[in-house]
Order: C-alpha cells, then structure tokens, then sequence
C-alpha cells in the first residue's frame, strides 16, 4: 500500500465530510485500509456531513446574488454603479473599522495613561458615527433629550502621537 500525499488525504477529507462517503468506500476508491481512514478522521476532527451547513450557506448566498442580479436587470447602468460604489464603500468602511477595532484591542493592553485610552476610544466612536452618517452630539440630543455636554475629546494629532509611542512599546 503507497504512502497516499496530504492533496490525496485532503481529497477524501471532502469525500468524507461532503458526500459522505463510507469508510469502506474511500478504502475501496484509494486504496487503503478502512482503519488508516477512520485513524485520520479521528487524529484530525472529520466530521461525516460536517460541511451541510457549509453548503447550505453558499446555496442560499448564491440564490440571494441571483434575485438581487434579476432586481438590478430594470435599473439603468447609473443606477448600478451608484449601488456599487456605495456598496465598496461600506465594504472597505467596515474593513477599515476592523482594523482599527482590532489595532485598539492590542494598543488599549499596553497603554499606561488614561488619557491615552480616553483619545483612543473617543476617535473609534467619532469614526463608527462618521460611518453611520451621523454627528455624536445629534445621538446625545435625540437619545437623551438633554443639552450636549462636551467632554475630552482626540484630535487627529493625538491619536497618531498614541498609536506611534505604543507601536514603539
């Protein structure tokens, strides 16, 4: 019996896990013993019909992407575009706020000065209201119905003096 390649293990992982293919079939097909598969299964997590759900995820985004593409079929090539830049837009919005959600997270662990954290958090909930189209102090007023109260806020200098003195750390 031939040493099978990681390319050929992985082939029959996903005849295992997505057709759900018995042991004794893949042993049959491969030409290895049902033992060595149920060894790899075991050592490395398969689950027999682990990626249905998988499956069933990629159907329905493919049936959504269908409907949305016979929607967009009536609208003029403005029209379109206008969805589309808007759609990168927030696509790259939301990555960009990723990255800097991900970069506080690291930074608040190491930052000593209150201060430091206050500018850090103060700049991430202007940027996520900014994304939201929306001015802090117009959130304050409608939600509390109360006069905006002005507190510590980061200028752009700040925050760069934060982020640079903690990427020295």
């Amino acid at each position: 019996m031939a040493r099978l390649s990681e390319y050929t293990w992985g082939v029959i992982k996903a005849d295992f896990e997505v057709k759900s293919i018995s042991n004794r079939a893949l042993a049959e097909q491969y030409g290895i013993t049902e033992t060595a598969i149920r060894k790899r299964a075991s050592r490395d997590g398969w689950i027999r019909g682990g990626s249905s759900r998988l499956i069933e995820k990629k159907i329905n985004v493919i049936n959504e992407v269908y409907e949305i593409s016979s929607q967009s079929s009536r609208l003029s090539s403005q029209h379109i575009a206008a969805i589309d830049e808007e759609v990168l837009f927030r696509l790259q919005n939301d990555k960009d706020l990723q990255f800097i959600q991900d970069k506080i997270n690291v930074l608040a662990k190491q930052i000593d000065n209150p201060s430091h954290a206050l500018a850090l958090m103060t700049a991430t909930v202007k940027h996520r209201e900014a994304r939201l189209g929306k001015s802090p102090d117009t959130a304050i007023q409608i939600n509390n119905s109360m006069p905006v109260q002005s507190g510590p806020t980061a200028t752009l200098e700040e925050i760069k003096e934060v982020l640079a003195n903690n990427a020295k750390v």
